[in-house]
């Protein structure tokens, strides 16, 4: 959508009243022509300064206008001293017309922009929707409040993202195209590579403008290297995602990870191999060793007595009565456990749900703060509880009016908001902790519980086997220990690193 400048207006207030100028544009070229130090310049920067792109001229704050709105003017051979100046500039995109007011000198601060929706100069009218913005601040390009954001989306421009040179991610800030659309009066007919902004420290800056203007190809190849970089991020972080777990399970087993690398490696395995340690009596033994271990002493149990059914009947039928009651138990703190934990989820998530709210609201009166430091807010003068005639107080209503409590302060609000968030951040902390430890126990309990369904089943087929038969569930045990005692330390160095 194009920028179309409509209606300018220049007010200046002095010590003799106000001056100023207002200046109708027509759709086509428009040629203004007056005579040397008549002000065509400044009107021209007027324009620059009201769009706030007066950062396209350097890195000053102050205004790029002449003493003639700042400081003096000058009319019949008389000099006033100027009071308060600002400039109104009414704009369209084709379709909608805004109106825009920045102050020049006064009380309102300088980063403050007044914008209207609708043709204030050519077509006053007070029910015009008004909204103040930020410009030249922090977050002025980026943010719901910022000026730059809402002339972008103004005139329809999707901003690219490109590199600073210390490798920071930011958009393309409007005060770098606009050299290349706007020609400063004193210096731009010069040379107009050299008046692109440098102090923004972006990258090839005119190089970035000139793609964007002219819509190459260029900037969709830097855009993919921006994404490649996001993709590498990325990798890392799933890579770190993976360091963690694996630190976690080595831990599980009171062990640690040697010789794993904590970046990603374009080749595996890397040398020296990776290899889980375990701690064992003040001494490191490695995982293959714990398992030698493991199967010597599973070993030795082969040369143990196992015990025929008719000896055992009676104390094999107590034992299953006891892990049949057993599992009956388990089975009930299961149920409540999974429940339990089903509800802790959903306190979270409401936790969770609650700070993201805290910390939009947080960024809302911070918004507002901004704006009520810069004196957007301005009281409007009215009649309410005043004689409009004396100015002596008087009351609205025959009514004893009731006493309303005093709201609080913004600041107090940003205060108490604080608080809320530190306050829930230590809940969802709290929370999510005794998650974990309510899971790593149903994890525990459901492991001991199937043990138990597997002694149960051995116990029953050794009450059905023969007499003379040897003891089911002794041999079992044996087998079951062995195994599962393998699987568990092999299934960590194996399929954690193969």
């Amino acid at each position: 959508m194009p920028l179309i400048i409509q209606h300018l207006k220049l007010e200046v207030t002095t010590s003799n009243g106000k001056y100023g100028v207002e200046i109708p544009f027509e759709l086509g070229l428009f040629i203004l022509q007056a005579d040397n130090t008549s002000g065509k310049s400044t009107c021209l920067l007027s324009i620059l300064y009201a769009l706030g792109l007066d950062g396209m001229l350097g890195p000053s704050h102050n205004p790029p206008l002449p003493p003639v709105v700042t400081e003096r003017l000058e009319y019949n051979n008389e000099v006033y001293n100027v009071i308060e100046s600002e400039v109104f500039l009414e704009i369209s995109n084709g379709s909608d017309v805004v109106t825009v007011k920045r102050q020049i000198k006064g009380n309102q601060d300088r980063h403050l922009v007044d914008v209207w929706d609708g043709p204030m100069l050519t077509s006053p009218n007070s029910s015009y929707r008004h909204k103040n913005y930020v410009v030249r601040r922090t977050g002025s390009a980026t943010r719901e409040i910022g000026f730059n954001r809402f002339l972008a989306e103004f005139m329809g421009w999707k901003l690219p993202t490109v590199s600073k040179y210390n490798g920071e991610e930011v958009l393309l800030y409007m005060e770098t195209i606009f050299p290349l659309l706007f020609v400063e009066q004193k210096h731009g007919w010069s040379d107009l590579r050299s008046r692109f902004p440098t102090y923004l420290q972006i990258k090839d800056v005119s190089h970035r403008v000139i793609e964007f203007i002219c819509a190459l190809d260029a900037q969709e190849i830097a855009t993919k290297k921006i994404l490649l970089k996001q993709k590498e991020r990325q990798i890392k972080d799933n890579w770190q995602t993976i360091v963690r777990e694996c630190n976690r399970l080595a831990q599980s087993i009171d062990g640690f990870i040697e010789n794993f690398p904590q970046e990603p490696k374009s080749s595996w395995p890397p040398l020296p191999y990776p290899q889980i340690v375990i701690n064992k009596e003040d001494l490191k033994v490695t995982i293959g060793e714990e398992i030698v271990e493991l199967e010597q002493r599973l070993g030795l149990m082969e040369y143990e007595n196992v015990p025929v059914v008719h000896e055992i009947v009676e104390e094999t039928k107590q034992q299953l009565n006891k892990k049949e009651e057993q599992l009956v138990n388990i089975e009930i703190e299961i149920k409540l456990l999974f429940e339990d934990i089903g509800q802790q989820r959903m306190q979270i998530t409401s936790i969770e749900s609650r700070i993201t709210s805290l910390k939009n609201e947080l960024q809302r009166n911070k918004d507002l703060k901004t704006l009520s430091e810069l004196q957007g807010i301005k009281q409007l003068h009215t009649t309410e509880g005043e004689c409009p005639t004396c100015h002596q107080f008087i009351s609205d209503s025959l009514i004893t009016p009731e006493i309303i409590s005093r709201s609080m302060t913004i600041d107090q609000n940003i205060d108490f908001v604080k608080e809320q968030i530190k306050l829930f951040e230590a809940m969802y902390k709290s929370e999510s902790s005794t998650l974990r430890l309510k899971e790593r126990k149903l994890r525990n309990i459901s492991q001991s519980a199937s043990g138990i369904r597997e002694e149960i089943r051995a116990l029953k087929t050794t009450l059905t086997s023969h007499n003379n038969a040897p003891s089911y569930a002794f041999v079992e045990a044996k087998f079951t220990a062995l195994v599962s005692s393998n699987w568990r330390l092999e299934s960590l160095q194996y399929k954690r690193f193969n």
